[in-house]
């Protein structure tokens, strides 16, 4: 229900009761992400890829976190094996090419992030992370052409929010 400080009470009480309990850890990390606090996320995280390497939550979850923490090297073994878990997984793909962004591979970035918004053309951070890449390899048309999109998709959820009055270009 969005209750992450209530949920964390509960997933706290779990990992005391049933440490073994699978996935405990990932929920756990999780509502530690979701109330502010990366450092022990990653070390729930951390646990839980202990008992069960093949746990996609926490795979993914720490490979985002240490992206953020620009730990490059440490992040993509995460997020490759979250995408093994889950081919099609848009998160795992993103972070994978949002990785390839930071670590100056456009090229790389650019054909993950294409195939990426061919499936999920909405996916905002993937246009961002697509224009950063297309500017870095020299094509500013195609920079401009995602920031256009950009701005097209946060102008149609505004308008969609309760209460947004219609932009001038809506009206015509």
């Amino acid at each position: 229900t969005g209750d992450w400080t209530g949920a964390l009470k509960h997933f706290e009480r779990a990992v005391e009761l049933n440490p073994e309990l699978p996935s405990v850890h990932s929920l756990h990390g999780l509502a530690l992400v979701q109330t502010g606090n990366p450092e022990r996320a990653a070390a729930a995280f951390r646990e839980e890829l202990k008992r069960n390497p093949n746990d996609f939550d926490a795979n993914i979850n720490l490979g985002a976190l240490l992206r953020q923490e620009a730990s490059y090297e440490e992040a993509l073994p995460h997020l490759r094996r979250a995408l093994q878990l889950r081919p099609g997984s848009p998160a795992a793909r993103y972070q994978i090419g949002a990785l390839y962004v930071e670590t100056d591979k456009p090229e790389e970035a650019r054909q993950i992030l294409e195939d990426l918004l061919k499936e999920a053309p909405s996916f905002v951070e993937a246009h961002v992370s697509l224009a950063t890449a297309y500017y870095r390899l020299g094509r500013k048309a195609e920079g401009d052409r995602e920031r256009e999109i950009i701005r097209k998709i946060e102008a149609d959820r505004q308008a969609k929010e309760p209460g947004a009055r219609p932009s001038e270009e809506q009206e015509k």
